[in-house]
């Protein structure tokens, strides 16, 4: 599994086109969206699931477990200002994501 996490940065640039062909590139915690971007930041639990959250345009970040509503709350129930460090551990119904992937900026292709 380590191959998963020194190859993450990969794994995401391949799965681009299937998402209405993004580019998506790593980036800095304080790198501002420009005009067709925004911000996302991936996190993986031990093994196998990876999870994202993307930053709001009122400056918190959101995400969206499973079949639930999406939501500004960690698993602690703060609204999450930086996923770096909210809490992450979903427990026994989702995962602990402990793994911090990194930030990316997503683009639209125009």
């Amino acid at each position: 599994m380590a191959d998963v996490y020194a190859n993450f940065d990969k794994y995401l640039k391949e799965d681009a086109p299937h998402f209405n062909n993004k580019i998506i590139v790593r980036t800095t915690a304080t790198a501002k969206p420009g005009y067709g971007q925004y911000k996302i930041v991936g996190v993986m639990c031990k093994g196998w699931d990876f999870h994202f959250y993307r930053q709001d345009s009122d400056g918190y970040w959101s995400h969206k477990m499973g079949y639930n509503d999406i939501s500004q709350y960690d698993a602690a129930g703060i609204k999450i200002l930086n996923p770096a460090n909210c809490n992450r551990n979903y427990g026994q119904k989702y995962n602990n994501y402990s793994s911090f992937m990194g930030y990316y900026m997503v683009t639209y292709k125009r």
